[in-house]
């Protein structure tokens, strides 16, 4: 595939009615020598601001693409990728490490905590050197307000490798609010988690939203996704399938084919 075929110029909009996150006709083609792979095929999205919404498919869908496409890690190779109006593609270097530094946090499915440090002093990582940086003092409030409030009240103190899973993955929410994001990445934020720690992290990520926290996430626990989030959005082979409420996506034929096959094919034929 001739990725010189597939390239369209950024848009430049001048309308006001912007999304928090937009996708428009993205593609993400990673290249080894002659081989060429297509992770994402013409992904058109939007994500409200305040909105709650998950990207859910098979493995291999695109869907961590797309994250970190969001997060500004990696680069569209078609197509325009808009943060609160701002498009991503038009953004310089110096632009796109704020943007990273402030704008958007994304939590990494493998964890990205410092071992070495408590965990006051990993949430004031963010507070200290991110792009609005605050007086040690004012840091250490903060930090300690938003390990409150992710449930670690009390436990600032502690290293971070003496946590508990759940324990670690509300230190990662925390630190990734310390830059004070208008918008939240998880991928795979409930990896791992039993039925109970699951509970717990939708308890946690629920009261982010009602804060006006626009979040996306990444997840593979069905029954966490149809209580959590109002909207889907079913990605296969790199291509968006299904979209809308849990029950909506739940039902939709190209779904079932997506994670069945030909089993549901073949039910529909009997």
């Amino acid at each position: 595939m001739e990725l010189r075929s597939l390239y369209r110029e950024p848009e430049r909009r001048t309308d006001v009615t912007f999304g928090a996150l937009e996708f428009h006709d993205v593609f993400r083609i990673f290249r080894s020598g002659p081989a060429e792979t297509v992770a994402l095929r013409g992904l058109d999205l939007r994500i409200e601001p305040g909105e709650l919404v998950a990207l859910f498919g098979p493995s291999g869908s695109g869907k961590s693409t797309a994250l970190h496409l969001a997060a500004g890690l990696e680069e569209a190779s078609a197509g325009d990728v808009v943060v609160f109006g701002r498009s991503l593609a038009w953004l310089g270097e110096a632009e796109l490490a704020a943007y990273r530094a402030g704008d958007v946090a994304l939590v990494f499915q493998s964890g990205n905590l410092w071992p070495s440090l408590s965990a006051r002093e990993n949430v004031l990582v963010g507070r200290l050197y991110g792009r609005d940086r605050h007086a040690a003092g004012d840091a250490t409030a903060e930090a300690d307000r938003l390990l409150s409030l992710v449930g670690l009240q009390g436990r600032g103190n502690v290293p971070a490798t003496q946590l508990t899973l759940i324990d670690r993955k509300r230190l990662e929410l925390a630190r990734a609010l310390a830059t004070a994001p208008k918008l939240l990445l998880l991928d795979e934020f409930m990896a791992g988690l039993n039925p109970v720690e699951t509970a717990e992290a939708m308890a946690v990520i629920r009261l982010l939203q009602t804060q006006g926290l626009s979040v996306l996430m990444v997840e593979h626990i069905v029954w966490a996704l149809m209580d959590l989030c109002g909207r889907l959005i079913v990605l296969s082979a790199g291509e968006k399938i299904a979209e809308g409420t849990p029950a909506a996506v739940a039902a939709d034929p190209a779904v079932l084919d997506a994670y069945l096959g030909g089993d549901v094919k073949a039910a529909r034929r009997a």
